[in-house]
């Protein structure tokens, strides 16, 4: 059950649980778990540091590996490129587009919400 909460496999009605939570389900609640949560194990071992591009304040381009998922799935949030990324530059990231799984290349991601407003202008 741990290792299905850090990977952010485990959900109370709408809302993804994390470790750090106390669960209550009350009645009428859904509580619902991925039991085999899909593993990328490419994120687990990329060196994500050397992976950015460019950083400054407002965005940051990566260089996503083949088999990695930009952005996190509902059975596993913690092994995509946006949550590596987040984790490498210890702040937040808007993801500004996707590349498929299979696809490595440049990703862009927003780190201000008025240049993810300007970028989509």
């Amino acid at each position: 059950a741990e290792d299905l909460l850090s990977l952010g496999a485990v959900w109370l009605d709408s809302d993804r649980l994390g470790r750090e939570e106390d669960l209550e389900v009350r009645a009428g609640g859904f509580l619902f778990a991925y039991v085999q949560p899909r593993r990328f194990p490419v994120a687990l071992s990329t060196d994500w540091r050397a992976r950015i591009v460019f950083v400054d304040a407002d965005c940051c381009i990566v260089n996503k590996p083949g088999g990695v998922p930009s952005l996190p799935r509902a059975d596993n949030s913690e092994e995509s490129c946006a949550a590596c990324v987040q984790r490498a530059l210890g702040a937040p990231v808007m993801a500004l587009h996707r590349l498929d799984l299979p696809t490595h290349g440049l990703l862009a991601f927003a780190r201000s919400s008025p240049f993810k407003s300007h970028f989509y202008q």
